[in-house]
């Protein structure tokens, strides 16, 4: 007797053998990933204790300590692996942060790269509801923050991409923010930056326009600057000018400086 095998036979049994599973046909079992154009970290850090008292010489800040690496993401797989699981802004309670930053870049204004940066930060003016984590409008906040990642991992920003260092998500009892770091505080540069980054917060969202994004650029130097500046000492009543207690005493990145302006 001779056995014949149907063309759907053929292909059916090419499929099972084959070695090349998408993350759409087996979420888990997937054997083909795509690699991004460079590797990221994921960090995160809860809320930093209250006039956290100065580091001694050589020692790390209450910033830096508090700062949790949690792995790296190479690939568009491990990016979503990561996004379904990781904790969504309305989960983040006040004073927390959540980090997406270059494989080898801390998300620090002590780190050597940012020895010339500055920040584009986006404060979000919803009210946010009663509780510990960052309320607001959960969907909205979620499509603004991916959008923020998606614009750094897949360096969809025309011009300035190269200058970005991380972007940082951070829940605020006043309203919280997403800022962009960036490597450089070269004006011009920041400007091109600054266009381009409202266009990628705005993309695929009907609710929200470009002109409805007020970023405001501050230079590390002088956050570092305020920073010396305050003195941990004081009375826990005390709150300093241009501090943030929320934040273990960090400038808040919405107090105003000389050296802090938004673009129009």
């Amino acid at each position: 007797m001779i056995m014949t095998t149907t063309a759907s036979e053929t292909v059916a049994s090419a499929v099972v053998r084959s070695p090349y599973i998408s993350v759409l046909e087996d979420p888990k079992n997937y054997t083909v990933k795509h690699p991004l154009q460079h590797t990221w970290k994921l960090w995160y850090k809860e809320k930093v204790a209250e006039h956290a008292p100065s580091p001694a010489a050589g020692e790390a800040s209450s910033w830096q300590s508090s700062l949790k690496s949690v792995d790296d993401i190479s690939t568009v797989e491990d990016f979503w692996g990561w996004f379904n699981v990781m904790p969504k802004p309305s989960d983040i309670k006040h004073g927390g942060d959540i980090f997406l930053f270059h494989q080898n870049i801390e998300p620090s204004w002590e780190d050597s790269v940012h020895s010339e940066g500055s920040s584009l930060t986006w404060t979000l003016r919803q009210q946010p509801s009663s509780g510990s984590s960052s309320g607001g409008d959960s969907k909205e906040y979620l499509d603004y923050w991916l959008n923020a990642m998606l614009s750094c991992i897949g360096c969809s920003l025309s011009v300035g991409w190269e200058y970005v260092t991380g972007v940082q998500f951070s829940a605020r009892d006043r309203g919280s923010r997403i800022t962009l770091w960036l490597r450089t505080s070269n004006r011009d540069i920041v400007q091109i930056v600054d266009a381009e980054f409202k266009r990628a917060l705005a993309e695929g969202l009907s609710s929200l326009g470009i002109s409805d994004i007020h970023l405001k650029w501050e230079e590390f130097s002088n956050q570092l600057a305020r920073q010396q500046h305050y003195q941990p000492r004081r009375p826990s009543s005390y709150q300093p000018r241009g501090g943030d207690s929320r934040s273990g005493g960090r400038p808040s990145q919405t107090s105003s400086s000389s050296s802090s302006r938004y673009f129009r």
